[in-house]
């Protein structure tokens, strides 16, 4: 997926997304897995053993016309920060092992 990169004054979402990262926000960032997705049934799954996780979708030719769909990166996960939380319990919890994943 070469797509232009867009600028803060095409996209509005870019300033926002700078803004959350500089106050310590969650925000989302869209990330190229190598393939476009099937506008018409994507049908993602996600598989996980725990330390890998892979997400499995139908895949589709590139068109530049339509880019609706895409994977994204969660960056100060408020999810990931209640997980970690909820298992700091446990006797062998490793928060740096936890944030790895």
């Amino acid at each position: 997926m070469n797509r232009p990169v867009p600028s803060a004054a095409d996209d509005p979402s870019i300033a926002e997304r700078a803004l959350a990262a500089a106050r310590g926000e969650q925000y989302a960032e869209e990330i190229d897995i190598g393939v476009a997705w099937d506008a018409g049934a994507p049908l993602p799954h996600v598989l996980t053993n725990g330390s890998r996780t892979l997400i499995v979708c139908r895949a589709n030719h590139a068109d530049p016309t339509f880019t609706f769909y895409g994977a994204h990166e969660v960056h100060n996960s408020q999810w990931l920060e209640e997980l970690v939380r909820i298992n700091s319990v446990h006797p062998s919890h490793s928060e740096a092992l936890a944030r790895s994943i």
